[in-house]
This record gives C-alpha cells, sequence and structure tokens, in this order.
C-alpha cells in the first residue's frame, strides 16, 4: 500500500489559488488561508501532545469543527465528528482512546497561544494502512454504526471525485448540512486537494439565496431537501451552479423530471448510490437539456469500485441479469471496518474490502445496476408481500407531493404512509396506491412537515413515533401488556403472565413499557406481584395521576398563577412569595405522581416528565397567568410553557443554562481512566485495591466533596449518568420561545461548581425577554424572605405591564375593525 502526502504539505502547495479569495465562508464572514493555516497550526501542536489517537469533535461553531478536523490529520490523529446521541449511543470501551473536544475545551486550545512551528515529524508521509477518519451511520433505519477509513479509502475516492467531476481551484463548493453528515467528505476533501473554496450555509438562510448570493457552482443534498427546495419554486435562475448531486436517500425519476423542469443548458444532475460505509458506488449523471426519457435509474460503475450481486444466502456471485440480490462492494476506496460492529466488512486482500450492503439490486447485461431498494424494505403485510421503496417511488410522480416515506410498524401490521402535500389530494394518493397494490391496507398521514435528522435526511424512527399521536389507544395498559404477547389472538386479563410464556425478560420490557404510560418508576417485582393484567392494571391506576392543588382560596375575580415545584414536589420554597401574591391571583401548585421508593435517588426522565405536565395541564381547562419555577424547575416550566396550547408569562428563579459537556465529560474521562488503572493492576491484587481506592477517593472529593467510604466509583458513574446524562447531554434542549419571560439571578454563583459552567444568557432562547434582575444570595438561599417579597412585587408589576399591552393590541385591532364596518 502506498504512502501519502501529510494535508499540511497539500495545504502550503495549494497556497497559491487563495490570494485573491478567501478559502471558507460561513455567516457574511471570510477566513482567509493564512488564518486557516495559523488557526491549524496552533491546535496542531497541542493535539501533537495528547495521547489520545482519535479526536471526537463535538463544537457548535462548523469553522472550528473545520480547523479540529484539518489539524487532527496534519497531527496524524483520527478525527470523529460527534454529537450527543452518537457518544451516548457508543460502548464506554471505545472511548477509551478517543479525546473528545467541545466548545470549552477548544477555546481552552485555542487561549493557549503556542505559537511553535510545526515540528518536522508533520511534513513526513503518511501510510495508507493510517486511520482517517470515523464516519457515523444516520441511524434512521437501524442503529448508529462507525465505520473506519483508512488514508487509502478516503483520499483515493476524493481523488477520483476531483477528476470525474472536473473540479478546480475556480470551483465554490457548499455545504448545506451538518458535518456530521458522511457526504461532507465530500465537500470538505475535493476543496483542500483542488484549491476550490468552501462555502457554508447558514441554516437560517434560504438555500437558494446562498447558491446565489455566494455563487455556488456544486452542492451536494439529499433527494428529500432537493425536492423540499423545487417542488415549491416556479422558476429558478442560478447560472453559477454547474453541479448537483443527490445521495443519502432513494432518488426517484421524478427528481430528474424536477431537476430538467428548472435548471438548463450544461447543468448536471449526478444521481449517486452511496453510503456512509462506501460512499459512492454508482452514479447517473443528467444534463438539464437532455431529451432522453428515464424510465428506470440505471446506475454506472464507479471507477475503481466492483459491484457483486450475491445470492439469497450471501454467498455465491449471481451472474448479470439472472437475478437480483444484495449488493456487496469490492474495492480499495471503501470503508475498512466498523468500530463498533463487526458483520459486513470482509477483508480481501491487503489493499482490497469487501463490504455487503442492505441494499437490492441487479446488474444487466450492459454493465448497469438496477438498484432495488433496501433488503429490510421488502415486507410482508397481513399476506401480502410488498416494497415500500415501490410505493414511495410510485407517489413521487405526483406533483402535489413533496415528501413521502412508507413506514411498517415493528409487528409488521401495520403500514403507514406519510406525505407531505401542497394541496388537498388525499384521494389521488388513495388512488394511485390501489391502482399499484390492490390489496394493501395502510394508513394515509399527510402532515406539514418532515423530521430531519442532523444530515436532512428523513428521520423514519421519528414519524413512526408520531403514529401513537395519530392513533388513539383506547387502553394504554393492554396495548404494553399485548406487546409482549403479539401472537396472542385472544387477550384476556385473567390471564397469569407466566402462563402466555412470559419470563425475566419480558418483565423488564413491559415495565419499561408501563413506565412510559403511568410516567413513574417501576420495579419488575410487581409483575409478580400482580401476576395477570387485571391486578397489575388496578395497582398501578391509581398512582398515574397529576393534580392541581389549590393553594389559596379560589376567586372567580381572579386570575390563576401556576408554581412548578422541584422533582421532589415540595412547594414549601415558594411560601413566601404565593403569601405576597394570594391577594392578586389564585395560587395552584402543580404536583406530580408520586414514584413507587421515594428513596429511590434515580431521577425522573425530563423529557417524559415534560410531555405528561403539558397534556395534563391541556385537559385542565384551567387558564393561567403565568408559571413560576425555580432552579431545575425552572427548566420545567420554561419548556412546559413552550409546548402548553395556552401563552402564559414565566418567571423563573435561579435556573441557569449549563454548559453541557464540561462535567459530564470530566465524569466519563475520569472513569475511564479508572477502568484503565484497574485493567492494567488487574493481575496484582495489591495494587489494584490501592489504585481503586486512591481514584475513589479523589473523584468523590471533586464531585462530591466527601471522602466518605460509602460511594463506589460505580455509584458515581451511575449517579452522574442518570441526572446529568440528560441536564447536560442535550436530553433537555432549551427551546427558542416568544411567550413573556422574566429572569431573577443569584449574585453569589459559588453554589456551582467549577466543573460546572453556570450562564444565564436566556437572551439566546427567548424572543420575549422581559428582565433579568439579580438578586442577594446564593442558590440556595435566593428564596429567603426579603427576595421573595421583590420577586413578588416584580412579577405583580410585570403580569401589569403584559396586561396593558395585551389590551391595547386588542383595542387597536377592535377599533380597526370598527372603522372597516363603518366604512
Amino acid at each position: 500500500m502506498k504512502d501519502y502526502q501529510n494535508l499540511w504539505v497539500t495545504l502550503l502547495s495549494n497556497k497559491k489559488y487563495y490570494k485573491h479569495k478567501p478559502l471558507l465562508t460561513y455567516k457574511n464572514q471570510s477566513y482567509s488561508f493564512d488564518l486557516f493555516l495559523e488557526k491549524v497550526r496552533l491546535l496542531c501542536n497541542i493535539l501533537l501532545k495528547q495521547q489520545e489517537k482519535i479526536i471526537a469533535i463535538q463544537v457548535s461553531d462548523p469553522i472550528h469543527s473545520l480547523f479540529l478536523i484539518v489539524a487532527s490529520l496534519v497531527a496524524k490523529k483520527t478525527y470523529w465528528m460527534v454529537n450527543e446521541e452518537v457518544i451516548q449511543s457508543v460502548n464506554l470501551n471505545i472511548l477509551k482512546d478517543v479525546l473528545i473536544v467541545d466548545d470549552q475545551l477548544y477555546e481552552h486550545f485555542i487561549d493557549s497561544n503556542d505559537d511553535a512551528e510545526l515540528p518536522l515529524s508533520v511534513k513526513a508521509n503518511i501510510s495508507g494502512f493510517h486511520p482517517f477518519c470515523w464516519v457515523n451511520s444516520s441511524g434512521s433505519t437501524a442503529n448508529h454504526k462507525i465505520t473506519e477509513y483508512l488514508y487509502q479509502g478516503l483520499l483515493e475516492d476524493t481523488l477520483r471525485q476531483i477528476r470525474n467531476n472536473n473540479i478546480t481551484n475556480n470551483d465554490r463548493i457548499d455545504i448545506v448540512s451538518s458535518l456530521n453528515f458522511s457526504a461532507s467528505l465530500s465537500s470538505i476533501f475535493p476543496v483542500l486537494y483542488s484549491g476550490a473554496s468552501l462555502h457554508l450555509c447558514d441554516s437560517t438562510l434560504d438555500i437558494i439565496d446562498f447558491w446565489r448570493q455566494e455563487k455556488i457552482t456544486m452542492t451536494t443534498l439529499t433527494p428529500s431537501l432537493f425536492r423540499t427546495l423545487l417542488k415549491r419554486r416556479v422558476s429558478i435562475d442560478l447560472p453559477h451552479l454547474r453541479f448537483i448531486c443527490l445521495g443519502g436517500e432513494e432518488v426517484f425519476t421524478s427528481d430528474i423530471l424536477l431537476f430538467k423542469k428548472h435548471f438548463h443548458k450544461n447543468q448536471v444532475l449526478q444521481l449517486a448510490l452511496a453510503s456512509s460505509e462506501t460512499r459512492m458506488i454508482g452514479e447517473l449523471k443528467v444534463k438539464a437539456d437532455t431529451n432522453d426519457e428515464y424510465k428506470e435509474i440505471k446506475y454506472q460503475p464507479i471507477e475503481g469500485k466492483k459491484w457483486i450481486i450475491l445470492d439469497q444466502n450471501d454467498e455465491v456471485e449471481v451472474e448479470a441479469d439472472e437475478k437480483e440480490g444484495r449488493i456487496a462492494i469490492q474495492s480499495h476506496a471503501i470503508g475498512h471496518r466498523y468500530i463498533n460492529s463487526y458483520d459486513s466488512f470482509k477483508q480481501v486482500d491487503e489493499n482490497t474490502t469487501l463490504f455487503i450492503s442492505n441494499d437490492m439490486g441487479k446488474i444487466d447485461q450492459n454493465g448497469q445496476l438496477h438498484f432495488k431498494g433496501r433488503s429490510d424494505n421488502r415486507i410482508k403485510i397481513k399476506g401480502t408481500f410488498i416494497n415500500l421503496s415501490e410505493i414511495e417511488a410510485n407517489l413521487s410522480l405526483i406533483e402535489s407531493i413533496n415528501d413521502i416515506a412508507a413506514i411498517a410498524d415493528s409487528t409488521y401490521e401495520n403500514l403507514y404512509v406519510f406525505v407531505t402535500t401542497s394541496s388537498n389530494g388525499k384521494d389521488e394518493i388513495k388512488r394511485i396506491i390501489q391502482a399499484s397494490f390492490p390489496k394493501l391496507t395502510y394508513q394515509l398521514i399527510i402532515l406539514d412537515k418532515f423530521p430531519k435528522t442532523n444530515s436532512d435526511k428523513v428521520d423514519r424512527k421519528n414519524l413512526l413515533k408520531r403514529v401513537s399521536s395519530v392513533e388513539k389507544v383506547k387502553d394504554p395498559y393492554q396495548n404494553a401488556w399485548r406487546k409482549q404477547f403479539p401472537l396472542i389472538d385472544n387477550f384476556e386479563g385473567k390471564h397469569f403472565f407466566n402462563d402466555l410464556g412470559g419470563d425475566s425478560l419480558t418483565s423488564l420490557s413491559l415495565i419499561t413499557e408501563l413506565e412510559v404510560v403511568i410516567g413513574k418508576e417501576l420495579s419488575p417485582q410487581l409483575i409478580y406481584l400482580y401476576p395477570t393484567f387485571e391486578k397489575l392494571k388496578d395497582a398501578l391506576y391509581d398512582s398515574n395521576t397529576f393534580n392541581l392543588i389549590q393553594v389559596t382560596e379560589y376567586s372567580s375575580f381572579k386570575e390563576n398563577i401556576l408554581f412548578i415545584p422541584s422533582i421532589h414536589g415540595s412547594h414549601e420554597q415558594y411560601r413566601f412569595i404565593q403569601e405576597s401574591l394570594k391577594e392578586k391571583y389564585n395560587i395552584y401548585l402543580l404536583q406530580y405522581p408520586l414514584k413507587e421508593n421515594p428513596s429511590d435517588k434515580q431521577f425522573y426522565s425530563f423529557s417524559m416528565l415534560i410531555q405528561q405536565c403539558v397534556s395534563f395541564l391541556d385537559q385542565s381547562n384551567i387558564s393561567f397567568k403565568a408559571f413560576i419555577g425555580y432552579s431545575l424547575s425552572g427548566y420545567i416550566t420554561y419548556e412546559i410553557a413552550h409546548l402548553i396550547q395556552q401563552q402564559p408569562s414565566v418567571f423563573i428563579i435561579d435556573t441557569p443554562i449549563y454548559e453541557k459537556q464540561s462535567l459530564l465529560m470530566k465524569v466519563m474521562n475520569d472513569s475511564l481512566k479508572t477502568l484503565k488503572i484497574i485493567k492494567k493492576n488487574f493481575f496484582n491484587s495489591s495494587e489494584l485495591v490501592i489504585s481503586y481506592k486512591r481514584l475513589k477517593r479523589r473523584i468523590k472529593q471533586q464531585y462530591f466533596h466527601t471522602s466518605s467510604n460509602d460511594v463506589s466509583i460505580q455509584t458515581i458513574h451511575d449517579y452522574f449518568f442518570s441526572f446529568y446524562a440528560e441536564l447536560l447531554h442535550s436530553k433537555i434542549k432549551v427551546s427558542t420561545t416568544t411567550f413573556p419571560l422574566g429572569v431573577f439571578i443569584a449574585n453569589d454563583q459559588s453554589f456551582f461548581s467549577n466543573d460546572i459552567k453556570a450562564t444565564y444568557q436566556w437572551e439566546k432562547y427567548s424572543q420575549n425577554l422581559l428582565f433579568k434582575k439579580t438578586l442577594t444570595g446564593n442558590h440556595g438561599s435566593i428564596l429567603n424572605k426579603e427576595n421573595s417579597l421583590s420577586i413578588a412585587a416584580t412579577i405583580i408589576n410585570e403580569l401589569k405591564e403584559v396586561t396593558d399591552y395585551n389590551n391595547r393590541i386588542l383595542e387597536t385591532a377592535l377599533t380597526k375593525e370598527l372603522i372597516i364596518d363603518i366604512e
């Protein structure tokens, strides 16, 4: 296997192309080539000092991500773009040799001001066997998988792309999706190796306007995004855009028609058959002014990549034009292996890898590949064999349909066809499905828009979750029970759990389902205490309640204020505020369902709790003037107000916005270091005990400020992952809101550990921030009597101003309406 030039040397050789143009643009800012090299040099010097070989990049600014990507490669490290979901989904063992660089660590790196020159070692060539990057699959149809690319695989495919698509230093290439999307590889590295410029699209911009403004010449899109952009346009004038690549999802012949409708002359559409594991394995290039008709998409082979169609046993190669089967790809320019899985990749020889995909197809006598959808899209529903891709292809021909997704549930008993449409053509959609699949039973669901993954693909998992909001389940308890025993036709509530075939695994699954239904934690032992459906339901039913406690005597002449308590349900800390407000308002307190075991230190799932609160309050038919929450319940209050049907004013008391990663990453890294040392000294029991106790004591002192011996490393690890993994690891995501928001802040922030960076920049999320008021005290004392009186007075005054403002708006509207009537 050959060696490759270090990227730093390549960059220096391309410097001549950037004398009169920037290398990068983003949000109306340009980044010169010299500035780019300076940032890469600084970061590279720092990364060279780190022992970890994998650099996991989790920074919010994509420009900073690009600096880190290139610095990692120059330092001969392997880069990996990650987010919270990816980190949570992988086994901790994978993270042993990984350095996670978040925003805080990135700023620390930049502040180091390391001005040393790069060592000569970075200028040396790199073996083609060296790992280049880790790439995540989107996880839209399966669990997250991580593909490792070697230098040979990634660079050979990049150079092929530059040759075949005639990429030059005059091209202006964009990125419109997240850098976590593997398609970004097809933009970043062709730019760096050709001297072209890279332009990142701000998510707030219209993409068509962005193309026009930046004079983009080449773009890569998902088909669903392409359809969304063009189906609602009458005409598009983009003379600079010469090349559009569609990939990442299945493409249809209707996409070609859409392209030919909006583009002209020499503009080219490239339909790419590609995946995160292989990049592009087949293509069809279409010129906008061609008269050719495309009744079926037939892919041309890609240089250096061999197609193999396997038989039903995934073993024997099928002859061309004989039968369809699973598509395997043999090449030196594809992924090398899965990091977190062992299937699909096989090493043919030193330079060549075979990847067996889930895609189906056949090769005709002309050597063209006919793609036939994914193997997991071929299913049998109620006796009828169907191909979900075929349904989507047929519906894509309807002009008024923008997005389509045909999805079966996990039992393969129900089929759902989701669409977004610019008209009410429900009958036309049903007619087309009926003509192609006369025996098919399905449910048609029309949405305003589809949920998308970070890579702009249709989020099919999320769509299927929405079915529960479309279908009304008559008995959620029975639904949870029946899911465990789908083959039982005559379900009766008197059947015993064990008699139905239940075991320990089934009991865990059932308890998990029931926890979602009732919103509290349960013990699997309940299944054996109440072994029939009827007994278990009766035992749980009474505890499945939220309540509104009326703290003050009700008056129909007063408006209502709701206090959101802490997770433990106490409202004692609010007593001084409630006392001050009761003369003007009816005071209510939200009460959560009690937990089965109050001494249990595990916390509620915040996202689930918020959804349940919203559902309960929407059904209560009580209108509230304001919500009030303190500390963590301030987060809950804020998100409830965002989701609820009414729009009250919200007042949150010392509710900081935490830096999401700092504490969690520190705990993770310390835990992993502990595991490493324990493993290292495994065969020496005395050193093992000493190491364990020393590290346990250090972590306890650092995070719990105690040296007590009753807390183990595992307890610490579990504690933080049950609580902070949701709070700091983006399970709670602060929403952008328009309701009136008031923020009270304690001036003494000593309560928060240095590891938790607390900020109060709520103006980033609230578009209607009334005030930020600082009070004397720390987090624990902010609700003393003096502060509570001040808080209550501020709330009364602000609510009066909000009411006066709303009355003026209403008066103006009524006046205008009266004038119109008179005229």
